[in-house]
């Protein structure tokens, strides 16, 4: 099966909204005393103690809008490549010496981390109910509008898209989360960045499973679980797209990002200058095994792209607070979007490639297209978010028996005192 390794087409929605706070923090510590619990206290103390909401650190909201515009800026510089190949001037190519795809990578570490320090109720039914039906209502409804626009945009003007949107299985398949390959083998939903959504949703349904376990049982049994099926992945060749992708090594991703959880809940912390060593070295990382000197060709995506993505991760989330600097809470704000940014950002991007086309004078520099293209898809995620995502999800939380009203992740400003049970 035809799939992508490292296409910027996809970033984290395992996030729930936030409020309007924006202050500095750092993730609380918590663990599980040595002593053996009884029958009837094993699923209670699986699991830290809850803590009082608050807003999450800065480091992981600016992460998701770095990511998220990483996304923008590769499809906006390819129509912007397209554009200049049609006027005969040289093709932009910014991504001959930076893979824009290593955003993905980003965001399934990340995806990993939230999900271990804000699920609460392993050991119960309920618990893991609650938790899918809070993914399903982050994740599924802005997706479902986008998809159908698509559709509907696919039936009223089809020369503004890339791709044609599939057949009935793929459309169904897109509306399921279940991946569909096409006739050419190429594996793309009807909205094509929400391809990676396959693979937060599988890993989605493998947390919410391994929650009906106590938490002491629970990690080690996801974990080997994952492990498992992307050897299997490795060993057996996959009858269809759907085991593709669920046996895919990019999963291991998502464990990377539980494994600095428990590093962040065990109490490991950074100094600034250690985290901004480690930063570094992810980034360097990135870019040394990326496509400038080859090495994405020679090593599955996991260890090209994951690894440095895991070391950038850790570097913000387990060191010092950040600082409430201007620039670093406008791109909180971009942050808190980014999923609206992600999925809608094509929209914006194609629409005015479009205009451009038709109107500009063919010497016109591309480049003034990529930046306008950027700013128009970052102004109407902005606009999709407060006026459409955000009230949509807050209606949808307020309304469920299991999700209850919106609340933001526990993820606390001020270390807490070691529980011990």
């Amino acid at each position: 099966m035809a799939r992508s390794r490292h296409s910027a087409d996809w970033i984290l929605w395992g996030i729930p909204r936030y409020g309007n706070a924006h202050r500095t923090g750092r993730c609380a510590t918590a663990r599980l005393g040595p002593a053996e619990p009884t029958p009837q206290r094993e699923a209670t103390i699986a699991a830290p103690p809850p803590l009082q909401p608050r807003t999450p650190l800065l480091s992981l909201q600016v992460l998701r809008a770095v990511a998220a515009l990483l996304v923008l800026v590769h499809h906006a510089a390819y129509d912007a490549g397209a554009i200049a190949a049609r006027a005969g001037l040289p093709v932009p190519a910014p991504e001959r010496f930076f893979d824009f795809g290593f955003g993905i990578h980003i965001f399934f570490v990340i995806s990993g981390f939230i999900m271990l320090r804000t699920a609460r109720g392993f050991g119960s039914a309920r618990g893991a109910a609650t938790f899918a039906v809070r993914r399903l209502i982050r994740v599924v409804p802005l997706y479902w509008l986008l998809t159908s626009l698509v559709l509907i945009g696919a039936a009223v003007a089809p020369g503004l898209l890339n791709t044609p949107p599939g057949g009935p299985a793929v459309v169904l398949g897109s509306y399921l989360f279940v991946p569909v390959a096409r006739a050419g083998g190429e594996i793309r939903p009807v909205l094509g960045q929400g391809w990676t959504l396959d693979y937060e949703m599988f890993f989605y349904l493998l947390f919410a499973l391994a929650m009906l376990l106590p938490r002491r049982r629970a990690l080690p049994v996801l974990a080997g679980a994952m492990v498992g099926l992307v050897a299997l992945g490795r060993l057996v060749p996959a009858p269809v797209a759907a085991v593709a992708v669920w046996t895919d090594g990019l999963l291991l991703e998502f464990l990377f990002g539980l494994g600095l959880g428990l590093a962040a809940e065990r109490g490991l912390a950074l100094t600034a200058r250690q985290a901004a060593a480690t930063v570094a070295l992810g980034a360097a990382g990135a870019v040394a095994l990326g496509p400038l000197a080859g090495a994405e060709a020679l090593l599955p995506a996991w260890a090209s792209a994951g690894l440095p993505a895991a070391l950038v991760v850790a570097g913000c989330v387990l060191g010092p607070p950040w600082r409430r600097s201007g620039p670093v809470l406008a791109l909180a704000v971009v942050g808190d979007a980014s999923y609206s940014l992600y999925l809608s950002h094509p929209f914006a991007v194609r629409l005015l490639r479009s205009a451009w086309v038709g109107l500009m004078p063919a010497g016109v520099a591309p480049g003034l297209y990529l930046g306008l293209a950027c700013a128009a898809a970052l102004g109407t995620a902005l606009a999709l978010h407060r006026g459409v995502e955000r009230p949509m999800t807050d209606w949808l939380q307020r309304r469920s028996r299991f999700a209850g009203p919106a609340t933001r992740p526990i993820l606390p400003e001020v270390p807490a005192a070691p529980h011990r049970s």
